[in-house]
């Protein structure tokens, strides 16, 4: 599991480097950071500690959410679709709450639903 994680976050440190136009020994100046220890956190042999993540967005000029993958980018009709997703996560969450007799409601209701 860490391992993947590791090789991906590699992968976009290393290409957030490129975008930004740095070569290896000038973030690992900027990190303070031996060149052969940065290059192994670009080839996903070593997760940065929290510290140093925040030193590579500064340095790299990128947000944490994108160099961890937490905030894709955003297309139009996103925010209707993460609306949706929201909306179906708490019925989801209702529905699990229901009680047994309940939920045999919800689901009968649900069959009298679609046969309409």
């Amino acid at each position: 599991m860490y391992e993947a994680f590791a090789a991906e976050l590699g992968h976009v440190i290393r290409e957030a480097r490129h975008r930004a136009g740095l070569r290896q020994d000038k973030v690992a100046e900027a990190l303070q950071f031996p060149v052969p220890l940065y290059a192994r956190m670009e080839r996903g042999k070593l997760i940065p500690s929290v510290a140093v993540l925040r030193d590579l967005c500064l340095t790299l000029n990128v947000s944490s959410e994108a160099l961890l993958h937490l905030a894709a980018p955003r297309a139009p009709g996103d925010a209707a679709r993460q609306e949706d997703l929201a909306s179906l996560r708490a019925l989801l969450r209702r529905v699990r709450a229901l009680p047994e007799a309940r939920f045999q409601s919800f689901l009968t209701l649900l069959d009298t639903l679609e046969d309409a």
